[in-house]
């Protein structure tokens, strides 16, 4: 399995730091919509319509709320990937603990259960928050593995996140003292991932992530080429995939491995690239980490 160290450059806007200001929304007639208009302050630009009730948790205030919530866990932290998306509407910043890292396998794992060198991961937290309704201000927990540069995130499950509506202003202490628990949590989870993944085969989950179009006509021949004899991908005459099969010897961990390099490595957006992983999460079941 190839490991790629090299640490990815996404090609999102990073931008997130204007001011947006909020005013009535109306109709060229004139007729009250009965909503607000959420616009960017510095360019004029529409970015969403919402409930005069919705408040307002700017990008810049939901940083602010992240590293509060870090600074009273007395948590240190570095700052990974930021992106925003859908016009400044959308934005993620990723939070790595680096003072937390672990081992997730043994020393002695081989090249089919993710191997060749130790298994080395840092605790993450994605902070994520929008203007358009598509999202509460919200904290996923997920793992930076260093080895490969690969991102793994917990999909949107409640067990893996602390969610805030903009309806109120989160209670910054006491996310606090939930916060090393949870992490606690997620880095026994991962180990337990480890363990589950590294004894099961990789053939059903191979047909997971083809039954729910994670696996590509592109993504087909990178698995073929990595696992060489171990995973065999019939195409079409269009190009198509019509069937895989994984070998018995081939772990699910292994393939797991791959399928966050491919999200990680080959997606030009963080925001896809954080799709993609939670598809993964989800037929991994990586949910289950906390």
């Amino acid at each position: 399995m190839s490991t790629d160290t090299k640490e990815v450059t996404f090609r999102d806007r990073k931008d997130y730091e204007f001011d947006v200001t909020r005013e009535r929304l109306r109709l060229s007639s004139g007729t009250d919509t009965s909503l607000d208009a959420i616009v960017n302050a510095e360019t004029g630009e529409f970015i969403s319509a919402v409930s005069p009730k919705y408040k307002i948790t700017t990008h810049n205030a939901a940083n602010e709320i992240a590293e509060s919530i870090l600074g009273q866990a007395q948590v240190d932290y570095e700052e990974g990937h930021v992106a925003v998306d859908k016009g400044g509407a959308r934005f993620f910043r990723e939070l790595r603990i680096p003072s937390m890292k672990f081992n997730q396998g043994s020393i002695d794992s081989t090249a089919l259960d993710g191997g060749r060198e130790l298994d080395e991961l840092i605790p993450t937290i994605i902070i994520k928050n929008s203007y358009d309704r598509s999202s509460s201000l919200e904290f996923r927990f997920g793992a930076y593995r260093m080895v490969c540069s690969n991102g793994m995130v917990s999909p949107i499950q409640e067990i893996g996140r602390f969610n805030y509506r903009h309806t109120a202003q989160p209670d910054t202490y006491k996310i606090s003292q939930l916060l090393k628990e949870q992490l606690d949590k997620n880095i026994y989870g991962f180990k337990a991932l480890y363990e589950r993944l590294n004894g099961e085969a990789a053939q059903p989950y191979l047909k997971a992530l083809l039954a729910k179009h994670v696996i590509n006509a592109k993504v087909g021949k990178i698995l073929q080429d990595e696992f060489a004899g171990l995973i065999e991908v019939n195409f079409n005459e269009q190009g198509q995939i019509e069937h895989a099969r994984a070998s018995k010897e081939l772990s699910a961990y292994a393939l797991m491995n791959v399928m966050t390099e491919v999200a990680t490595h080959r997606a030009r957006k963080y925001t896809r690239s954080l799709g993609m992983q939670e598809k993964i999460a989800d037929v991994f079941q990586i949910d289950n980490v906390a």
